[in-house]
């Protein structure tokens, strides 16, 4: 098994307008219902398709949209959504093979719709039979790899929260809980960047279920989670500054051996780091170790009973990270790996309404294999001049990239004389390969790559300020 780099992206040069659109959704869990949930607060029309007569009934009262009670790969549930005049298709049910067929029939009764399909199964993108009908998908999203991608990319800069890149600069966005003995505690904003003597941001603060645009005066408190901006490397040294990162963390444990936590390590073997997997069924067991050979110790047991940890040394790995089916381990086994001396814990929450909880409770990185693929099917929609959209803060703030086309009417302009949507900031730009932390005086040209930070709702308004 290999983490499939052509699985996630089987794209199509297609045009596609940007706002406002039909946008039809088949299956109403929780991926289907947070896509609805952010597509609806953009002013597009969503219609929503499910089988399940309280699921359907709990989305109409909840959602500004349309919902039908039917079977998603049913051609009469399909026309009475107005599949026909839809610009997206999108197919996130629980089962793959009900997306998949759906797509299909979408794709052979309409030309209009471009059409996404959430598959958790890779294997299906293996065969040649399968990729043939496939080319009747515009998209392939797989939530297991996204958050595999998340995860292996966290636990590389040490685990200190969730690392958000883009795909036009070498900016990173970060997110940090302000603890009892953080740095940051109780300084302004100001005091911080003049301290640290670096070149960064601090976009937002997420405080008492609320963003808040900090200013230079802004005061940061104990319990604040705040998301920096800046390069790679700056990162880094302000991470090892404030004592986030005492040590490079080379010796990572795994917890569960199964799609995911294969992905993962398959992501981590070529960083050179220790892996070690713990795995209470023995035939799981052997395909991980007949599999990877030497890159990987495997340990036949139960993460849960504690003559483990003692027997098998557990407790001098840097990382743990938990990717079982079940979540409550998951946040459980890593929180107790915290208190017998293990750095950082990585834990997989297949529960959106958890990753809140999960962080209090002292899980550092906490990753929704859902919601990874809801951003990425968000990011796919939005694509045009929108490079990149990461979502934030629960859902409740986003950060775009987007690159300033040459009619843009921002073009030319300094920072201070553009017009920005409410809670909006633009806090950073690329330029000819340069990363630059920009202040008011900051001229946009053509082709610069900028990141946007702003509230929930205001990603259309912006991308209107900048292409007019």
């Amino acid at each position: 098994m290999r983490v499939p780099s052509n699985f996630l992206f089987t794209r199509i040069q297609r045009q596609v307008k940007l706002r406002p659109m039909k946008i039809v959704i088949a299956g109403v869990g929780s991926v289907g219902y947070h896509l609805a949930e952010n597509l609806s607060q953009h002013n597009h029309d969503i219609v929503l398709i499910d089988n399940n007569p309280e699921v359907a009934d709990y989305a109409s009262g909840r959602l500004d949209c349309l919902v039908i009670t039917d079977e998603a790969n049913n051609p009469e549930a399909m026309k009475r959504a107005g599949v026909e005049n839809a610009d997206f298709f999108l197919a996130v049910t629980n089962s793959d093979e009900v997306n998949m067929i759906a797509c299909l029939l979408v794709g052979a009764l309409y030309k209009t719709p471009v059409r996404i399909a959430r598959v958790r199964n890779v294997a299906y993108a293996e065969t040649k039979v399968m990729r043939r009908l496939m080319t009747g998908i515009d998209f392939l999203a797989n939530p297991e790899v996204e958050a595999a991608r998340a995860i292996a990319d966290s636990a590389v800069h040490g685990a200190t929260g969730d690392v958000k890149s883009f795909e036009r600069t070498d900016f990173q966005l970060r997110s940090l809980l302000v603890d009892s003995d953080s740095f940051f505690k109780d300084k302004s904003i100001g005091s911080v960047r003049k301290r640290l003597h670096e070149d960064f941001l601090i976009a937002g603060i997420f405080r008492d279920q609320g963003v808040i645009i900090p200013l230079g005066d802004t005061v940061i408190q104990e319990g604040d989670r705040l998301q920096l901006v800046s390069t790679r490397d700056c990162l880094e040294r302000i991470f090892i500054k404030i004592g986030a990162i005492k040590r490079k963390l080379n010796n990572i444990l795994m917890v569960g051996g199964g799609r995911l936590s294969r992905y993962v390590v398959e992501l981590l073997i070529p960083t050179g780091r220790t892996i070690k997997i713990i795995e209470n069924d023995y035939a799981v067991c052997q395909l991980l170790a007949e599999r990877y050979g030497k890159d990987l110790m495997v340990i036949h047991g139960n993460v849960s009973d504690e003559t483990v940890f003692e027997e098998e040394q557990l407790q001098n790995n840097n990382i743990i990270i938990s990717t079982t089916g079940n979540q409550e381990l998951n946040i459980l086994s890593g929180i107790y790996a915290k208190t017998r001396g293990v750095d950082r814990v990585i834990a997989v929450v297949e529960n959106a309404n958890y990753l809140p909880m999960a962080v209090s409770l002292g899980v550092d990185v906490p990753v929704c294999p859902k919601m990874s693929s809801v951003d990425a099917i968000l990011k796919f929609i939005r694509r045009g001049n929108i490079k990149t959209i990461h979502s934030i803060f629960d859902g409740q703030a986003e950060v775009i990239e987007y690159t300033i086309g040459e009619s843009s009417p921002v073009k030319n302009r300094s920072l201070k004389d553009i017009q920005m949507p409410p809670d909006s900031l633009i806090v950073a730009v690329s330029r000819n390969h340069k990363d630059i932390i920009p202040d008011g005086r900051f001229v946009l040209r053509g082709k610069d790559t900028l990141l946007a930070f702003t509230k929930k709702g205001s990603v259309e308004k912006l991308e209107e300020t900048f292409s007019g």
